[in-house]
């Protein structure tokens, strides 16, 4: 599935993105698997009940990965990483966060730029 959404800025600002959202209860993940075709963002819904979730940004292009986290009103933005893998050479993350949004690094995205304190609709 497709969606269109918004980050919004500490500047007011937003950046609007379209995404492929997929659900996976798997607890090792092959991120490469799920990007589809046109759709240059990954909006990852993790359903298992495992503390930790393996990323394997294997043969992935460089990414910035936004971590969210469930919270009453909706989704707020907890951490970021980098990816930054450019080769076929084994690369892994940990994670204990179930919604995470990996932005190619192509998209000027900085995480020091999110506003923090907003709820984003992921769903």
């Amino acid at each position: 599935m497709k969606k269109t959404f918004q980050l919004l800025l500490n500047d007011s600002n937003s950046i609007i993105l379209d995404a492929t959202v997929k659900t996976t209860h798997e607890t090792n993940i092959k991120a490469h698997d799920f990007f589809e075709q046109g759709t240059p963002c990954l909006l990852l819904s993790i359903k298992h009940n495992q503390l930790n979730t393996i990323l394997d940004l294997t043969k992935t292009s460089p990414y910035t990965l936004i971590y969210f986290e469930n919270e009453v009103n909706g989704y707020i933005f907890r951490a970021a990483a980098f990816s930054s893998n450019e080769t076929n050479t084994p690369f892994f993350i940990n994670t204990q966060f179930k919604k995470i949004l990996l932005i190619p690094s192509f998209i000027k995205v900085s995480p020091n730029d999110i506003d923090k304190s907003i709820y984003h609709e992921l769903d």
